[in-house]
């Protein structure tokens, strides 16, 4: 099954896509100092979606090779895990909380830490095809 990884990638990158155009009229506030950085969703769910679809066409090109298993799925649960917990405090950031109650401390820093993550697994990726790289191809 993990030959098939790539497809999981496809799959869900129109879903996520579709799941952030949705939300079309919201943003995704980050206050660092005394600086605030405004993203639309539209940006967002754009890199979500070529993340994702590069990342499976990597896996895609890449299936004949003997990449390293739980680097494989390291990759995935650090790339799906963050982009799900953005989403969900996004939506939940600016459907349910009012205006005064947001706590922008503790939302800028969970926004930094899922990013980080997600940035930390694209390094496994790359890690991973160049051990299967140096790994040669699968032996049928």
């Amino acid at each position: 099954m993990e030959s098939k990884i790539h497809l999981r990638y496809w799959l869900c990158a129109p879903i996520l896509f579709i799941t952030v155009i949705l939300s079309l009229n919201e943003a995704v506030d980050f206050m660092m100092h005394d600086t605030y950085l405004v993203i639309a969703t539209m940006y967002i769910a754009i890199t979500i979606f070529v993340t994702l679809f590069v990342a499976g066409l990597i896996y895609w090109i890449f299936q004949n090779f003997q990449l390293i298993g739980w680097m494989t799925t390291a990759h995935t649960v650090l790339t799906f895990l963050p982009l799900l917990a953005l989403l969900t405090t996004v939506i939940l950031d600016n459907n349910f909380l009012d205006e005064g109650q947001k706590p922008y401390t503790i939302v800028n820093e969970f926004h930094l830490i899922t990013l980080m993550l997600f940035l930390m697994s694209q390094l496994i990726l790359i890690s991973n095809v160049i051990i299967g790289i140096m790994r040669g191809k699968k032996k049928t």
